[in-house]
């Protein structure tokens, strides 16, 4: 409970540092709000957010805070209510969509969550958008809400047994930034809620594959395999698998297979020349 509380004093605190452009008039407030936050002293907060809120009606942050403390405060419906201001307010910052549904969660109102994760994760895949596209890293802000989104969002998988395609975006979009531990749970919990699709466990093959955890990927392509004989791309991604641990024989017998089922695919050609060459020339090396 104890790592709950500094949890959200924390967020709240880089809410109040890195989204609110502090007016020098007001400074000595936010600051001492902040010593107040600091040591829970949250009815003490509240008075200076709604000194705050009555200075600056039309302040997004401050609905936000006030939301916050009141959750410390268990006062939830009022919190949702004020998300819900700061919201209208401004309806692009992605920290109100996250936090108000993390609380809807918590309070069993799921559906209600959903509408709201929608919103953040559209918001939050043009994050991901901009950031690979001028290769930049995530900054502190922007990972404490990316941590929080993935928590909620594995949540709401479990909860409503649903995975979209929005999700699975999300889980190629952290794969591409190499988030790959937090990409693969995306697949992970795909797999378990969604056992009769083979797409996800190809997704979550191709994922262990990259992050060289070859011999778990092999699990879960002999599970397609078992389930799927006859598609050939299976049986090239099992060679793929196998010439990466250096089981070459194998490889070239899966190659063929997927070759035997799709004979003009020019790929699996190269693939397996690759494969005999590198046979060959390891032959060389032992006889030498």
């Amino acid at each position: 409970m104890k790592n709950n509380k500094s949890k959200k004093i924390m967020i709240m605190k880089k809410m109040m540092m890195i989204n609110f452009n502090y007016k020098k008039g007001n400074r000595k407030m936010i600051n001492e709000a902040e010593t107040l936050l600091d040591q829970n002293r949250n009815e003490e907060v509240l008075q200076y957010i709604n000194y705050a809120i009555n200075s600056n009606p039309d302040e997004d942050i401050y609905y936000a805070i006030r939301a916050q403390i009141l959750l410390n405060l268990n006062r939830n419906e009022e919190a949702l209510e004020f998300f819900h201001y700061a919201i209208n307010r401004n309806p692009n910052n992605d920290d109100y969509y996250v936090l108000k549904a993390h609380k809807l969660i918590q309070m069993n109102r799921n559906e209600e969550a959903l509408e709201y994760i929608d919103h953040a994760m559209n918001r939050i895949l043009i994050i991901f958008s901009c950031i690979n596209a001028n290769e930049q890293k995530t900054n502190k802000h922007e990972n404490i809400l990316i941590i929080l989104l993935i928590e909620i969002l594995m949540k709401l998988i479990i909860i409503l047994q649903k995975v979209n395609l929005k999700i699975i975006t999300i889980s190629h979009t952290l794969k591409q930034m190499n988030r790959n531990e937090e990409a693969l749970k995306f697949f992970e919990y795909a797999v378990n809620r969604n056992p009769d699709s083979e797409n996800y466990y190809v997704m979550k093959a191709y994922m262990l594959i990259q992050m060289n955890r070859n011999e778990e990927s092999l699990k879960d392509i002999d599970h397609i395999i078992k389930r799927n004989p006859d598609i050939d791309r299976y049986q090239a991604l099992k060679a793929h698998s196998l010439m990466l641990i250096s089981r070459n024989e194998q490889a070239l017998e899966y190659i063929d297979y997927a070759l035997n089922r799709n004979p003009d695919n020019d790929q699996y050609q190269v693939n397996k020349g690759n494969l005999k060459n590198y046979q060959n020339a390891r032959t060389l090396i032992q006889m030498n």
